[in-house]
C-alpha cells in the first residue's frame, strides 16, 4: 500500500505539507507516503492524467491502476482512509504447514511472534478433525491480519526436534506455542485449544 502526493509550489500544496509529513510519520511501518514535485518531474503528470494540485493517488494491489484520494487533506483523515485501505487490501493470512527448519525459518524468521500450532496425528483427529484444528488457526490467523503475527503447524512427532526444544509432544496435543525465533524464546499456551482462549 502506497499513496503517492504529487504537488506543485502551489499555496495548496504549502498547506498540505505539515499534515503530509505528520501522517507519514504517524504511518510509519504500516503505509508509505511519499511525494514528488512535478514543476521537477512532469512525466507523472501526463502519465497519470493529472488535471489539479495537490493530486493524491493510492496505489493497492493493482500497482498500474492507482486510484485518486478524494477526502480531507488533514492528516488525521488521510491517516484514518490509509488504515481503511490497508486492511481491505491487505493479504488473506496464510496457515503453513511446517514441514523442514527451512520453512521455519522462512515464515518465523521476521515475524514478530510466530505461532507454532502441533496437531493430533490425522490417523488420531481424522480429517474432519484436522480441518477443525485448521479452520481455527485460519480464524486467529484472520483476525491479527494486520499484526506482523505468522501461522504455522506441524504433524505430531513430525518435527522431533522443535518438539523437543519447545516441551511440547507425547500426549499433549494440539499444542500451541507463542516463538520469537530471532531472540530464542518462546511461551507454551497451557489453556485449551479454542478460539476465545488463544485470543
Amino acid at each position: 500500500m502506497y499513496f503517492l502526493w504529487l504537488n506543485r509550489q502551489c499555496g495548496h500544496c504549502k498547506k498540505l505539507a505539515p499534515e503530509w509529513k505528520k501522517a507519514a510519520n504517524n504511518l510509519k511501518g504500516k503505509v508509505k507516503l511519499g511525494h514528488v514535485d512535478c514543476d521537477a518531474d512532469k512525466s507523472l503528470m501526463s502519465r497519470f492524467n493529472v488535471q489539479g494540485f495537490p493530486t493524491i493517488l493510492v496505489f493497492g494491489a493493482d500497482k498500474g491502476h492507482p486510484i485518486p484520494y478524494e477526502g480531507a487533506t488533514s492528516a488525521t483523515v488521510i491517516e484514518s482512509f490509509a488504515l481503511e485501505q490497508l486492511e481491505t487490501n491487505v493479504s488473506p493470512p496464510e496457515v503453513t504447514e511446517l514441514t523442514s527448519p527451512d520453512i521455519l525459518e522462512q515464515k518465523c524468521g521476521s515475524a514478530a511472534i510466530c505461532f507454532v500450532a502441533f496437531l493430533p496425528d490425522i490417523l488420531d483427529s481424522k480429517a474432519e478433525g484436522r480441518n477443525k484444528y485448521l479452520e481455527l488457526l485460519l480464524s486467529v490467523a484472520e483476525k491479527f491480519k494486520m499484526s506482523r503475527f505468522s501461522f504455522v503447524w506441524a504433524a505430531a512427532c513430525k518435527q522431533p526436534d522443535l518438539e523437543k526444544h519447545l516441551r511440547v509432544g507425547g500426549y499433549r496435543y494440539p499444542a500451541f506455542v507463542g516463538l520469537k525465533l530471532a531472540q530464542k524464546s518462546y511461551a507454551l499456551f497451557k489453556s485449551g485449544f479454542e478460539r476465545d482462549r488463544i485470543m
